[in-house]
């Protein structure tokens, strides 16, 4: 009879480890094997467990789920009212984009044709950026489970060692029943211990058949969450690729057309006037940026002034109410007062007639004996009308209305005068203020840089510009409150676009030399109300 049950305890656990084993697919077969290594016998007791834990332990969630939910949900109105600050305002960059090339549009320079495939490289690098921050995020990630991963192994191990030892003794001791205990006869004190024994052995092995359970449905989420990203991973790095060799292309076209052009270029760049030309229409951009800029702020204190007044009628709504029902527990106050010298008056008047008709005093039988007059109970003062008079409201601290991202830079760059680092490396070719060889006067600092170099924004602010113009190429601007703007011009790609928020330091652009720009470099301006600023007096000697 053992022999026999213990044949078919062979098979039971023969066919859960193969079940086991078929519920845990897309693992790595390096992992497969060392853990089917690792576990030998071990796996035929885990067997015999998982058999009993499919029936026992309910399914249990992956860990996470309701944290990504509420994250997905959290906050949809802000959300919805930030992208629609972000909609109004490059629809108002463009607007602005699609005047200035109409207006322009009778006058051509060889520059121009240079426009489309200068704005295609840029986006394309633009593309290259976003997807290598994907990658890495997306490796970083597949790290983080895969550490996930090793740690359940060994806790899985552990548990499974456990469960082992727990069976071991098990099966030294015999696996008798209870009733198979009490038909023994043997000493009651020795039955009780016995079976306390079994009782605690069934609710640890109970216990851990849950946590194994559990392990084994943590560490399948995993193998699925790896298998998914690594799938994202692959495809981003086949995009990455594809992205790359259109780049390749882009730039051959470039290169190309700039060759055929680059004597003409060079010829229009002499001629008086082209200079002031470009300065006139980076001047004018600017105006209107400014103009854009003023209303937007506009536009959010308006709504921050309505949103207060809203807060503060709420306020006086809320208070009045209270006043209203502070009047009326008065009222009720004053009515169950008067109720209540009214029973008081007629429990006096009953006992005083009680004791007359009872008790009469001998001694003035015959005599009248005045009335007693009861003490006229005192009436409550009466109050306010049935309008209740709002009491002035405590005096509370203004509430600071909440100021759009862009608001929350307003005066950073004045106070960082004098600390600014250049927004990339390399050599300043001239001083501002100084006469161009066309004639003009330099409104800013020419640096010189390899093309590719990073270009970062020298402080906290928005993105309000970032499109191709004639004479400045690939040109970004950025505002930083306060009318204060920086201008970053003949960049090689823009990294970031209108309505983007950036950190003080953190890469916008890479530098280039597009707007038919003779040598590779970065055109670089401070300006304050649209007038140009000496960016000597902001940057940080050595």
């Amino acid at each position: 009879m053992r022999r026999s049950l213990t044949e078919t305890t062979t098979i039971t656990v023969d066919a859960a480890t193969a079940g086991r084993a078929a519920a845990r697919p897309g693992l790595a077969t390096q992992q497969a094997a060392a853990a089917h290594a690792a576990t030998g016998e071990l796996g035929r007791l885990l067997g015999i467990a998982l058999l009993v834990s499919a029936l026992l332990a309910p399914r249990v969630a992956p860990a996470g789920d309701k944290d990504e939910a509420d994250s997905r949900a959290a906050s949809p109105t802000a959300v919805a009212e930030k992208q629609g600050d972000l909609k109004s305002l490059r629809s108002q960059i463009e607007a602005l984009r699609r005047e200035m090339v109409a207006a322009e549009g009778s006058r051509q320079e060889s520059a121009d044709q240079l426009k489309d495939s200068e704005r295609a490289i840029s986006s394309t690098q633009r593309d290259l950026h976003l997807l290598k921050e994907k990658i890495a995020a997306l490796q970083n990630t597949l790290k983080d489970l895969d550490g996930q991963s090793k740690a359940l192994e060994q806790g899985l191990g552990l548990q499974q060692q456990q469960l082992e030892q727990l069976l071991y003794r098990q099966y030294l001791r015999g696996n008798p029943d209870a009733l198979q205990l009490f038909l023994n006869g043997d000493d009651p004190h020795q039955l009780a211990r016995d079976l306390h024994y079994l009782e605690a052995i069934g609710r640890a092995r109970s216990q851990l058949l849950l946590e194994i359970q559990s392990s084994l449905q943590r560490q399948k989420a995993l193998a699925a969450d790896s298998r998914e990203q690594a799938a994202q991973l692959a495809a981003a790095e086949q995009k990455q690729a594809e992205e790359h060799a259109k780049l390749l292309a882009q730039r051959a076209q470039r290169q190309a057309t700039l060759d055929g052009l680059s004597e003409q270029i060079s010829t229009q760049r002499r001629e008086i006037g082209k200079l002031q030309g470009d300065e006139k229409r980076l001047t004018k951009l600017i105006d209107r940026l400014s103009k854009i800029i003023a209303e937007k702020a506009a536009e959010a204190r308006r709504e921050a002034q309505r949103k207060e007044e809203q807060r503060r009628q709420a306020e006086r709504r809320e208070a009045a109410q209270r006043a209203l029902e502070r009047e009326a527990a008065e009222r009720r106050e004053r009515a169950l007062a008067q109720q209540e010298l009214a029973r008081q008056e007629a429990q006096r008047a009953a006992r005083q007639q009680h004791t007359q008709t009872h008790q009469p005093d001998p001694a003035g039988a015959g005599q009248e004996q005045p009335a007693s007059t009861p003490p006229r109970p005192e009436r409550p003062r009466e109050t306010a009308p049935e309008v209740a008079r709002e009491a002035p409201p405590a005096a509370r601290p203004e509430v600071a209305r909440e100021a759009s991202p862009a608001e929350a830079f307003v005066g950073n760059l004045a106070r960082m005068k004098g600390s600014l680092r250049l927004p990339t490396r390399g050599t300043v070719s001239n001083r501002f203020g100084g006469a161009r060889q066309e004639g003009s006067t330099w409104k800013g600092w020419f640096i010189r840089a390899g093309t590719g170099s990073e270009v970062h924004s020298i402080a906290a602010g928005r993105v309000v510009f970032a499109e191709w113009m004639r004479g400045f190429g690939n040109l970004l601007i950025v505002d930083h409150g306060s009318d204060y703007l920086s201008v970053y011009a003949n960049n090689d790609s823009l990294l970031k676009q209108v309505g983007e928020d950036v950190r003080g330091g953190e890469r916008i652009a890479t530098v280039g030399n597009t707007g038919g720009n003779p040598e590779s470099g970065l055109y670089f301006e401070i300006r304050h109300d649209g007038k140009p600023l000496d960016p000597l007096a902001w940057v940080k000697r050595r």
